[in-house]
């Protein structure tokens, strides 16, 4: 059959018709049933068989088209075209610039060149949905199984002030319908559970994660895969074998740092309700914090941990702790005093792996081992040992002396105490005021309290290691210029001292009665050579 290769054609010419169905008709008997605009409507049935002849036309104009089975019923009928004008319906697959459709529908593209990231308006791609509206939605959706409604799709609004929003819906409940997953406004800013997204990637959950959250745990952003990780800026989170890391691999690996909390919030390791900046829990008989260093270096602040205030320059008022793999091995604690350079660092604690702990010597010799270099008179600063009652200190007094002080009236020992060499009380002019000799009356009238004195036998109360039975005086039978001024104790160099006077005072008297006893021998020798 040979038809006409242009022109307009009407159904009512069956020449021409007949060469229409013979150009789309190939395969196995195919029915097309065209409604045509007319006063009345003609169906015609026509069976080809291959091989048919082909030809091109310039226009066909249909109200409706169908072609093969589209009602799967077996047949190809009147129950195949649409009783509504408007529609093309196909049976199996369609194909734009294609004669093999691998898919229901399949479009072989032209080859465009796109000026990304920009690509244009022009740029309309294989497949363009033009919207006549402003400020109206179009999409793509996809239904269930056997059902005619929406249940997920990619949703376009075109708002003519504000651009272009796009959004992709699924459903987890049909009933419902499609709900928006995931947004891109027309900012660029993507949006995963929020359809107002205030970042380039913003993701909103209400999911409630557990205080020990595993790889089944919901969350908001989930990496299951132990490969993956995130990079951001050379900046590296990623899960290998379990284990979390936090990199940063910039060209160079140093000069870089990974910085937590620093707007605020604290760090807890172990713990979800960390009560400082850095709190790290453990349950016992496990480690902690555990730090290592590559060696041991005295100037170095790498290794351990330093403390620093950000409101003093360089290293002034730093305190560095580290562990000590050389010499005598252990903690150390070294202080930078301000107004100090590095250079000027200097040792505050040692903690021997022994047990030693060393104040001022790297090198303890004891449990504690106190060491202060300073030189000069008083410098007891060595040691001192305060309460909210008082204190005491321990240090040289000169390079002969060892000195201890208190801001207390007088040291207290509940038990005896021994010396090799004995105890020593300062009784230099220099060293006192207020100096006033005793009169001998004054002699004499410690004597006479000092003969009224009672001694007695005792045992302290609280003397925990000695038994043995004390002489003495008793405080509250004894004068005030023995005691203390709590007068719950002797002095005992005023007491030394008042037995001193009193042996003195007796001393002169003893010489008097002397003095007296031999004005009387002379006297009785004298009465005797007269009555002879």
């Amino acid at each position: 059959m040979t038809c006409p290769k242009s022109g307009n054609y009407s159904v009512k010419d069956k020449k021409h018709f007949s060469c229409l169905l013979n150009l789309l008709l190939v395969f196995s008997p195919i029915v097309f049933i065209l409604l045509y605009n007319s006063a009345k409507a003609e169906d015609i049935t026509i069976t080809t068989y291959y091989p048919s002849p082909n030809g091109s036309y310039d226009a066909l104009i249909a109200k409706r088209f169908s072609v093969g089975d589209v009602n799967a019923d077996g047949s190809i009928n009147a129950s195949d075209i649409s009783a509504s004008s408007g529609y093309l319906l196909v049976a199996d697959r369609l194909g734009i610039r294609t004669t093999t459709p691998q898919t229901q529908l399949q479009i072989n593209a032209a080859d465009e060149d796109y000026a990304f990231p920009n690509p244009g308006s022009t740029a309309r791609g294989a497949l363009f949905i033009r919207s006549t509206t402003s400020d109206k939605e179009t999409g793509i959706t996809f239904s269930s199984a056997n059902s005619n409604n929406a249940q997920a799709g990619i949703y376009v609004h075109q708002d003519s002030a504000a651009g272009t929003h796009m959004y992709l819906a699924t459903t987890d409940v049909y009933a419902t319908g499609p709900q928006v997953r995931m947004t891109i406004l027309n900012s660029g800013n993507i949006g995963i559970g929020t359809t107002t997204p205030t970042s380039k990637f913003h993701i909103y959950d209400t999911t409630n994660m557990p205080a020990v959250p595993d790889v089944n745990s919901q969350a908001p952003f989930k990496v299951s895969d132990g490969t993956i990780g995130i990079l951001m800026d050379a900046n590296q989170i990623e899960s290998v074998g379990g284990d979390l890391y936090f990199n940063h691999r910039a060209t160079g690996g140093t000069g870089k740092n990974v910085i937590l909390a620093c707007g605020g919030g604290n760090v807890g390791i172990g713990t979800s309700t960390p009560g400082g900046k850095l709190e790290v829990y453990y349950p016992l008989n496990t480690s902690g914090l555990y730090l290592t260093s590559p060696g041991y270096d005295t100037d170095s602040l790498n290794a351990g941990l330093r403390f620093h205030s950000t409101s003093d320059s360089g290293y002034q008022g730093d305190v560095v702790l580290y562990h000590r793999g050389s010499g005598d091995p252990g903690l150390d604690i070294w202080g930078y005093p301000y107004n100090s350079t590095p250079s000027c660092c200097m040792l505050i604690a040692h903690f021997s792996n022994n047990g030693n702990v060393g104040i001022g010597t790297s090198a303890p010799t004891s449990n504690l081992h106190v060491y202060d270099n300073s030189t000069g008179s008083y410098t007891d600063n060595a040691l001192k040992v305060a309460t909210g009652y008082g204190y005491a200190t321990f240090g040289s007094l000169n390079a002969s002396w060892f000195h201890i002080s208190t801001d207390r009236p007088a040291f207290y020992f509940n038990n005896p105490c021994q010396a090799n060499g004995g105890f020593s009380t300062y009784s230099s002019r220099e060293r006192k005021k207020d100096i006033q000799h005793l009169s001998e009356p004054e002699e004499d009238k410690i004597l006479e309290s000092l003969t009224k004195m009672q001694m007695a036998r005792f045992r302290y109360k609280d003397e925990r290691f000695n038994k043995k039975v004390h002489l003495g005086i008793i405080a509250e039978e004894s004068p005030d210029q023995l005691l203390t001024e709590d007068k719950n104790a002797i002095e005992l160099v005023d007491y030394i001292s008042y037995a001193v006077t009193a042996i003195k005072a007796q001393q002169r008297e003893i010489k008097a009665q002397q003095s007296e006893i031999e004005e009387l021998k002379k006297e009785i020798r004298r009465l005797k050579n007269t009555r002879g």
